[in-house]
This record gives C-alpha cells, structure tokens and sequence, in this order.
C-alpha cells in the first residue's frame, strides 16, 4: 500500500503495524496545508472458516479499539 493514494486524498507513507482486525500505516493529507500527516488504520476483517458472518458487534469492537475517533469515513 505504500505510495498509494485512498479515498482520492491520503497519501500512503509507510506501514507502522499490524494487530487484530488490521495494519495501521502512516500517511500525509495533501489536501489539507502543510500535508499533515495522520495514521490510518485499514480494517480487514476475514470471514470465519465457516461462513458466518460476521456480527456488527465484532465490527464495533474493532472501531472501539479507538474512543473518541470519528471522521467523514468512519462508520
């Protein structure tokens, strides 16, 4: 993903990690002045081997790793 432009705005710099539900990256706004930079953190939430879906409480607690977050782009 590094160099990669998302949602037409964040400029992907470089991976910071990796745990549970996805990687993390750092990336630069250049939209915004100054390019600022910011961290994204792209969810990746495999199904289980059993074809269940998963439940939404799985997804929130996923986005509850991270209170008080909120942005245009986060459900």
């Amino acid at each position: 993903m590094q160099g990669q432009l998302l949602k037409d705005r964040y400029q992907i710099l470089q991976p910071l990690g990796q745990r549970g539900f996805g990687k993390t990256y750092l990336a630069a706004d250049p939209q915004r002045p100054n390019h600022p930079k910011c961290v994204v953190k792209h969810l990746q939430v495999q199904p289980p081997a059993s074809g269940v879906p998963i439940s939404p409480a799985v997804l929130a607690k996923a986005k509850g790793q991270f209170p008080g977050l909120s942005h245009c782009y986060l459900n």
